[in-house]
């Protein structure tokens, strides 16, 4: 075992159990240190009007090569494009339908080992590999991916993608309640087989609810709002998973599904307020819904039972150094997240807080790519410069 200190005075120690490395990082004595980001972007890529190719529908996923061009999937046209380090519009990829170099639900776009791309298309559970210079290298389908809308959690250095299986409807049912899936996370290779099953693990807490009337029954599902969900990221030669059960704790898993590391920090989670609750209906959206739909809506948000407490943690991601980034959850009416980052070894390192309305994607040695809406819901794809320490 080894003890020391981590940033702002917190205590950090590493043992060994059973083989396992488990690090703890407990309560700072001061302010751990924050990264900066630029206040402005370096780039954007998007548009209200003008030229089609800069107006963004859907943008799931966006990815920067070592060249620096940046690829984005932008679902709603069923395309992969393609734009240069100065935001230019360099060419599009795809379109509506089954056939080669053609989408039906692209989710996710990767970069891959020689700045080849992989696109992922869930309708399907195809795999379509780009070169580099944008054309249609080959294509797998996945077999053995159980469930609707599996998601890609990342790619590992041989390549190979990490796929969570998709949502299980059948889990749900039962009675009302809340309710938590299990998904599967899956070593996929660039062939479309399945090479591993990395381990099983407690998905997203949903709450069911059953209504009776005039004589007929109506089962309605949801996400539970501030409930807990599975986080997953896969970067380098490893597979970082958190399930939110137990406290705030990471787990480490190599690519053959062995754990190596579990990554825990002293964390108070935020207690679940009723302006909380409140903010979180209003910017639901119920607009555009009609008279009766929004006042079913309301009655089953009005039915849940809404946790105590927020989960320690809403999403992760790998930077290029190895280091762990993890979105700390936080209140509704709060539009800058913030991320804790972790060093390979489990160290907490930093915070970053990132600009408003910004959605993270990618981190750099020293830049932040990510999705923005603004307020008249218009989308863009934005760089910002990072500086750390």
């Amino acid at each position: 075992a080894c003890t020391g200190d981590g940033p702002g005075g917190s205590a950090f120690a590493v043992r060994d159990s059973a083989g396992v490395r488990i690090a703890e990082n407990g309560a700072p004595s001061a302010p751990v240190p924050q990264w900066k980001v630029s206040e402005a972007p370096t780039l954007e890529i998007g548009a209200l009007e003008g030229d089609p190719a800069y107006q963004l529908f859907q943008a799931t996923s966006v990815a920067r090569l070592g060249d620096g061009r940046i690829v984005v999937a932008n679902r709603g046209t069923h395309e992969v494009r393609y734009y240069g380090p100065d935001g230019r519009h360099l060419g599009s990829v795809g379109r509506d339908g089954h056939s080669p170099g053609e989408f039906r639900g692209l989710q996710w776009v990767g970069v891959l080992p020689g700045d080849s791309v992989a696109a992922w298309d869930h309708a399907l559970k195809r795999i379509t590999v780009l070169d580099p210079r944008g054309g249609v290298a080959r294509m797998a389908t996945t077999t053995g991916i159980p469930g609707m809308v599996p998601q890609v959690r990342g790619v590992l250095a041989d390549g190979s993608l990490v796929l969570t299986s998709g949502f299980n409807t059948a889990g749900m049912l039962g009675g009302r309640g809340v309710r938590r899936d299990t998904a599967t996370l899956l070593r996929v290779g660039r062939d479309g087989s399945v090479r591993d099953t990395l381990g099983r693990f407690p998905g997203v807490e949903n709450h069911v609810d059953v209504a009776e009337s005039g004589g007929r029954t109506t089962l309605t599902m949801q996400e539970l709002p501030f409930g807990r969900q599975a986080v997953a990221a896969a970067g380098g030669e490893r597979l970082y998973v958190g399930t939110a059960e137990g406290g705030y704790e990471l787990r480490v898993y190599r690519p053959d599904g062995a754990l190596e590391r579990i990554v825990r920090r002293a964390h108070e989670p935020l207690r679940v307020t009723p302006e909380d609750v409140a903010e979180y209906k209003r910017t639901l959206g119920l607009y555009g819904m009609d008279e009766n739909a929004r006042r079913e809506m309301q009655r089953s948000l009005d039915a849940i039972p809404y946790p105590e407490t927020m989960p320690p943690y809403v999403d992760v991601r790998v930077d290029a150094g190895g280091g762990v980034w993890v979105k700390e959850a936080s209140r509704p009416a709060d539009r800058r997240p913030v991320w804790s980052v972790f060093d390979p070894e489990g160290r907490l390192v930093a915070t970053v807080r990132l600009p408003e309305r910004v959605s993270l994607q990618q981190v750099g040695p020293d830049w932040l790519l990510g999705t923005f809406r603004d307020e008249d819901d218009v989308e863009y794809v934005r760089l910002y410069a990072l500086q750390r320490g």
